[in-house]
C-alpha cells in the first residue's frame, strides 16, 4: 500500500507548468476588497440572531444573467432534473432560511435541526498536474469477508459501539491498526444543490453502519470523472473509553480539487493513542466547492460553507462520542491550511472551534485567494461551451461536464457580494481591522515550494531567465514594467547571484518559491495576527527522515523539507507505523507530544521544549521552533532572506497599492465637499 500513498503526495502537492494571468481592471478593481470594517472578536462567541439567507445578483461581471442564470434558483419554482452518473440532481433551491447557532452553555449542546502597462504576468500556482491520476484510496477496517465482500467483524464485537445522532444512530468498529481505536466511517454531516450553502442531512432510522472509507466528492483523476455527489460525511476515531476529549478536525489536502478525509492518508494511531478524537471531513472542491459568481446560481465559498457546517456537527453531536464540544482545534497542511485560516477569520465558522493548526498554507497566501473570480468563471463557461453546447449555462451543466471543464483551471476561496457571506472582504483587510482571541499553531515545510520545482521544465527556465519579473507572486502589483522589472531583478539577484538560472539550481529555486509562496505568507500572517491579538506560536519543519514521501516523490536534491511531508509524521500512512526506538519514530512521539499539548491547552510546550510565542515587538523578537536534526528555538525568522519580501510587500501589495491608487479619486470628491463647507460654514447654526 505503501505505493498508493506515494502516488497520492506526488500529484496532490504537483504544480501546474505556469499559468498566465492578465489583470483586467473592468473585472477586478483591488479597491473594491478595502473597505472600513467595525472592530470585531474572532473567537467563539455567545449564540447570534439568525440570519436570512438571501441573493445578490451580480450585475456587473461578464457572465450575464443571460449567459450563467436563466432561473433564480431562490425565487423560482421552476425544476431542472439532470442525470449523472447514478444520481439525480434537482437545481431547485428552498427559499426556507438556514441558520447557524453557537450554544456557549458548557453543561448543555442543544441539538438544531496593473496596470495597462504591465504586461502578461506569469505566475506559478498550486494545481495538481491533470494528467496525473489521483486515487481515492479506501480504508479497510479489517479482512475482507467473503459473503459480503467487505470488510468484517463479529457483530459481538462491536455492538455496543452504537451512537445516536442529531439524525439517527451510527455504527463505530474497532479499527484495523489497533482494535482500540474506535472507528464511525463516512457520516453524513450535510447535502448540498450545485454551488449553494449546504443543509442538515436527512435523518435516518436504521444505524449507519460503514466499515470502509468510500466518500469522496466529485474531482477529475486522470481527466476522468470520480467521486459521489453524496458526500459531505466524515469520519470519526475515537478511544474506546473515553470523556471529554479534545478534537482534532482535520481538513484533508486538496490544492482545492481532489482528495478526501481518507484514513489511509490521516491516519488515527498517534493522536487518538493518546487520547484525542479525530475528525476527517470530506467538502466540496473545485468548481462545486469554489465557484464564486456572487449571486443566486453560485454565491461562493461552497467547500468553506461545507466545513462550517461539518464543525456545526462536530458542536451538536461529538459529545456522544466522549469528547469536548468546546475544545476543538482546525488543522490543515497545504491548501487546508489556508482553509483552517479562513475558517478562524470567518464569525459564520469560528463559533466552532477555539484553537488552529496551520502548515506550509495560509490566507496571504498568494494562491490562497481568487481575486478575480468572475474571470476564473468565464473560463469554466467557455470550457463548457466548447465542449458542449454554445449556449449551455452553468445553471443547467451536467456536474460532470463541469467537472471535465474545470480541468487546468485554478479554483480558490472569493470575496462575497451577497447578503450572506463567508467572506465579505479580504483576509489582509480583516486580520488588520479585527481584534483575534484565538491562539495559533504556524508552520512551514523549510523546502514547501520545492513542489514547485518538480514542475519547472527547460523552456520555463528560459522565461524565468527572460524576465523574473513576470514570476512575482500575483499578489503583488507594479505602476509599469520598468517597476516590475527592477524588483524581478532584485529577487534573482538574492536567490541566484547573477548566475543564469538553471534546472540544477533546485535549492535555490526551492527557496525562492518557499519564500515567495508560504514561508513569508505565513511570517506576515502570524504578524498580522499577533497584532490583531491573537496568541501565535511559530515553527519550521525542517526533519528529513524515511516517512519524507513528498520529497522521495519529486526526487530532486534538496537539504530539507517539502510541503505536505509533515503529515507523515503526524498520521500514521497505509496502516504503517514508524518502528520504536528509529529517528522517525523519535521526531514522530516529539511533534505528537507538542501537538497535544497545544490541542489541550493551548501552550504546545513540553517538558523538554520551552515553545516561546511571537513578539510583536520586533523582528528580533520573533522567536520561532526549528524543528529537524535538532530541536531549538530560533531568533530571529530567516530575516536574511525575508526582509526584502518584507520591503516588496510594504510598496507593492496589491491591496496598499488599490488605496493608493483610489487616492485621487478620494481627494477629487473631498476637495469640492470641503469647498461647499466652507462656503456655507457662516450661515449653519451651531
Amino acid at each position: 500500500m505503501r505505493w498508493k500513498t506515494v502516488i497520492w503526495w506526488t500529484v496532490t502537492l504537483g504544480i501546474t507548468s505556469a499559468v498566465h494571468h492578465t489583470i483586467d481592471d473592468d473585472l477586478f478593481d483591488p479597491s473594491h476588497h478595502i473597505t472600513e470594517v467595525n472592530q470585531q472578536t474572532l473567537a467563539p462567541n455567545p449564540e447570534e440572531p439568525s440570519k436570512e439567507i438571501t441573493s445578490a445578483e451580480s450585475t456587473t461581471n461578464s457572465i450575464t444573467t443571460e449567459s450563467v442564470l436563466t432561473t433564480d434558483p431562490l425565487t423560482t419554482t421552476e425544476t431542472t432534473t439532470i442525470k449523472a452518473e447514478e444520481n439525480t440532481i434537482i437545481t431547485t433551491v428552498t427559499t426556507e432560511a438556514t441558520t447557524i447557532s453557537s450554544n456557549v452553555d458548557k453543561t448543555t449542546v442543544e441539538p438544531t435541526t496593473s496596470d495597462e502597462n504591465d504586461g502578461d504576468m506569469i505566475t506559478l500556482i498550486p494545481g495538481i498536474p491533470p494528467d496525473v491520476n489521483l486515487p481515492v484510496q479506501v480504508g479497510r477496517s479489517s479482512e475482507i469477508d467473503e459473503e459480503t465482500g467487505h470488510p468484517g467483524l463479529d457483530p459481538s464485537e462491536t455492538e455496543e459501539y452504537v451512537v445516536l445522532t442529531t439524525r439517527g444512530p451510527v455504527q463505530g468498529f474497532p479499527w484495523f491498526t489497533n482494535p482500540g481505536i474506535i472507528a464511525y466511517i463516512d457520516i453524513p454531516y450535510g447535502s448540498f444543490q450545485r454551488f449553494q450553502e449546504p443543509t442538515p442531512p436527512s435523518s435516518w432510522e436504521q444505524i449507519h453502519q460503514v466499515k470502509e472509507h468510500n466518500k469522496s466528492c466529485p474531482q477529475l483523476q486522470r481527466n476522468n470523472y470520480v467521486g459521489d455527489l453524496d458526500c459531505l460525511t466524515l469520519s470519526i476515531f475515537t478511544p474506546s473509553e473515553v470523556v471529554n476529549a479534545s478534537v482534532l478536525f482535520h481538513i484533508h489536502e486538496s490544492n482545492f480539487e481532489r482528495g478526501s478525509g481518507d484514513p489511509l492518508i490521516y491516519g488515527p494511531d498517534y493522536f487518538v493513542s493518546k487520547d484525542v478524537i479525530l475528525v476527517l471531513p470530506n467538502y466540496r472542491l473545485g468548481p462545486l466547492g469554489f465557484l464564486c459568481l456572487s449571486n443566486a446560481t453560485a454565491p461562493g465559498n461552497a467547500a468553506l460553507k461545507d466545513l462550517t457546517l461539518a464543525l456545526k456537527w462536530v458542536r451538536e453531536n461529538i459529545r456522544s462520542f466522549g469528547g469536548d464540544p468546546y475544545n476543538v482545534v482546525v488543522s490543515g497542511d497545504g491548501t487546508s491550511g489556508a482553509l483552517a485560516g479562513y475558517l478562524a477569520l470567518s464569525t459564520e465558522s469560528n463559533v466552532y472551534f477555539s484553537k488552529v493548526i496551520s502548515e506550509s498554507g495560509s490566507v496571504l497566501s498568494p494562491w490562497a485567494l481568487d481575486r478575480n473570480a468572475l474571470a476564473t468563471a468565464n473560463v469554466l463557461l467557455d470550457n463548457i461551451r466548447e465542449i458542449s453546447m454554445p449556449n449551455i449555462t452553468i445553471e443547467i451543466a451536467d456536474v460532470r461536464l463541469i467537472m471535465l471543464a474545470s480541468k487546468n483551471i485554478n479554483f480558490a476561496p472569493c470575496i462575497e457580494q451577497n447578503n450572506h457571506p463567508f467572506l465579505s472582504d479580504s483576509p489582509w483587510s480583516i486580520l488588520h481591522n479585527s481584534i483575534v482571541n484565538i491562539t495559533f499553531m504556524i508552520g512551514s515545510a523549510s523546502h514547501a515550494g520545492a513542489v514547485v520545482v518538480a514542475t519547472i521544465n527547460e523552456t520555463l527556465v528560459e522565461e524565468i531567465n527572460g524576465n523574473f519579473g513576470n514570476f512575482l507572486p500575483n499578489d503583488l502589483r507594479f505602476v509599469n514594467r520598468d517597476s516590475r522589472t527592477t524588483v524581478g531583478n532584485a529577487v534573482k539577484s538574492q536567490y541566484f547571484g547573477n548566475e543564469t538560472i538553471t534546472l540544477s539550481h533546485v535549492e535555490e529555486m526551492a527557496l525562492y518559491f518557499t519564500d515567495s509562496d508560504y514561508l513569508g505568507p505565513a511570517v506576515r500572517t502570524a504578524r498580522a495576527l499577533v497584532q490583531a491579538g491573537a496568541t501565535v506560536f511559530f515553527y519550521e519543519f525542517g526533519f528529513v527522515g524515511e516517512l519524507n514521501r513528498v520529497l522521495d516523490s519529486i526526487n530532486r536534491p534538496l537539504n530539507g523539507t517539502v510541503r505536505g511531508d509533515i503529515v507523515g509524521y503526524l498520521f500514521s500512512q497505509d496502516g504503517l507505523r514508524a518502528n520504536e526506538g528509529t529517528a522517525d519514530r523519535k521526531i514522530i512521539d516529539l511533534l505528537i507530544n507538542l501537538w497535544i499539548n497545544f490541542i489541550e491547552s493551548g501552550n504546545p510546550s513540553t517538558e523538554n521544549i520551552t515553545w516561546t510565542e511571537m513578539n510583536s515587538t520586533s523582528v528580533s523578537a520573533e522567536w520561532w521552533l526549528s524543528i529537524g536534526e535538532e530541536v531549538a528555538m530560533r531568533r530571529p525568522l530567516h530575516e536574511d532572506r525575508l526582509q526584502l519580501w518584507t520591503a516588496i510587500y510594504a510598496e507593492h501589495f496589491i491591496e496598499h497599492n488599490a488605496a493608493q491608487q483610489n487616492l485621487p479619486i478620494i481627494l477629487a470628491v473631498l476637495f469640492p465637499l470641503i469647498s461647499w463647507v466652507g462656503f456655507w460654514k457662516p450661515f449653519l447654526k451651531n
